[in-house]
């Protein structure tokens, strides 16, 4: 994703969620709000996912991503 401005697309952007079920719901809905933002989505990258701790499942899964959007054709 380092090259993803260089390739033609405009905006990187980080968005970090927790859920109460699981580290699958938070990454659901992670995309799920950066879609909403934009239809444009060209590359995701998982940066940090947390789903336990110490051998013992953690009470909210968490997730890190990156997401590179494309540039809107007018």
């Amino acid at each position: 994703m380092t090259n993803a401005l260089k390739q033609g697309l405009s905006d990187i952007v980080e968005l970090t969620d927790v859920s109460q079920k699981t580290l699958d719901d938070a990454v659901e809905s992670a995309v799920k709000n950066a879609s909403s933002k934009s239809r444009l989505i060209q590359d995701i990258e998982i940066q940090k996912c947390a789903d336990t701790m110490e051998n013992q499942p953690i009470a909210e899964p968490n997730v890190k991503i990156k997401f590179a959007f494309g540039e809107r054709n007018s």
